[in-house]
């Protein structure tokens, strides 16, 4: 399955995993900007930007990647500098009997995650892959240290 398989599919389980906590996810506007926007029906008007990163947990490290340059032919951004979101919502997806399913769910508030990654980024290191939209860079970084440190961050673990 191909990252945006994946992603497309980890999105609808997180669509309803936001309907069970009486959410609603509207991804009509999504764009660089961010991936949907979470509204409650009992109270109009009131309405999150949510950037998703949906991270596959049997790779052998806990680190999270940051696209810094989305493709370095055209120096096109990548979303840490474009998005306008209000709240980093990062999954943790576990393989259970070949099916992905969400597991774990980590909501940070923007600024104060790229506070904690600016002041860290002596200890990211490189990585530069070959994606659909060219030569992507990106910076690793300690996704465990992180969750510890960044006092906004809430996990819900997904049913």
């Amino acid at each position: 399955m191909d990252t945006f398989e994946f992603e497309k599919k980890m999105q609808t389980l997180a669509d309803a995993f936001y309907r069970q906590r009486g959410l609603q996810a509207d991804r009509s506007g999504a764009c660089k900007k961010f991936d949907c926007v979470i509204s409650r029906a009992d109270m109009p008007g009131i309405t999150q930007k949510i950037e998703e990163k949906f991270n596959r947990v049997e790779y052998p490290y806990k680190n999270g990647l940051i696209e810094i340059v989305q493709d370095m032919e055209s120096a096109d951004l990548g979303w840490y500098f474009e998005t306008g979101c209000e709240f980093l919502h990062w999954f943790e997806c576990t393989e259970v009997s070949g099916e992905y399913r969400l597991s774990v769910l980590y909501r940070l508030k923007w600024d104060d995650f790229k506070k904690w990654f600016n002041a860290n980024l002596l200890i990211t290191r490189p990585k530069v892959v070959k994606q659909h939209y060219g030569l992507t860079f990106n910076l690793i970084f300690p996704w465990d240290k992180c969750i510890k440190e960044v006092e906004t961050c809430k996990k819900y673990l997904v049913p």
